[in-house]
């Protein structure tokens, strides 16, 4: 609820718009959003070893908090850093990223569907089992895929399978999934 708050707040706000004009301020939010969410994101990490949230003991507490915080402040620094990539002279790097973007509740439904077929007992069950190592290679290698696919389909439709199921269901009438053909008189 807070990051969707969070979100109202940098849209009614317009907090995205004239970017060059807020730089000092987005470099800002980068450090500071860095400064708070690593050390809270390691300390949640190690937390995500024990089992102290869970069996309720006191130091259960820590978990919770770290993450409230830890995340969306390093998250805030990403896009903070993200906005200023945009903003630069490397613009087009970010392009190549724009289809998973465009994509991003059938990315993020089919990334969980994935993970639980390989974390969860009713898939492969590695959940605790795989180490670090490992975990960061599966999520590198899911991500590549999600890229990849998302480029793949982006170039053929107008908008991912979730993200036009949404729009269908939420304006209640036929909405075209195929990009409109352009044609050019020559």
């Amino acid at each position: 609820m807070a990051m969707f708050l969070l979100g109202f707040y940098i849209t009614r706000h317009m907090l995205f718009v004239k970017l060059e004009e807020k730089k000092a301020f987005l470099k800002k939010v980068i450090i500071a959003g860095a400064a708070i969410g690593i050390p809270l994101n390691i300390i949640l990490a190690m937390m995500m070893d024990t089992n102290a949230y869970y069996a309720l003991q006191p130091t259960g507490i820590i978990q919770p908090l770290v993450y409230a915080y830890g995340v969306p402040a390093l998250s805030l620094s990403y896009a903070a850093a993200m906005a200023l990539i945009f903003i630069s002279r490397r613009r087009n790097m970010l392009l190549f990223f724009a289809p998973v973007g465009q994509m991003a509740l059938t990315n993020y439904l089919m990334q969980s569907i994935i993970c639980a077929i390989i974390f969860m007992g009713y898939g492969f069950g590695w959940f605790a089992k795989v180490g670090i190592f490992y975990l960061l290679l599966i999520g590198l290698a899911i991500y590549v895929v999600q890229v990849l696919f998302s480029k793949w389909w982006m170039s053929r439709y107008r908008f991912g399978p979730m993200e036009w199921l949404w729009r269908r269901l939420t304006y209640r009438q036929q909405i075209s999934m195929s990009k409109p053909v352009i044609h050019t008189v020559i």
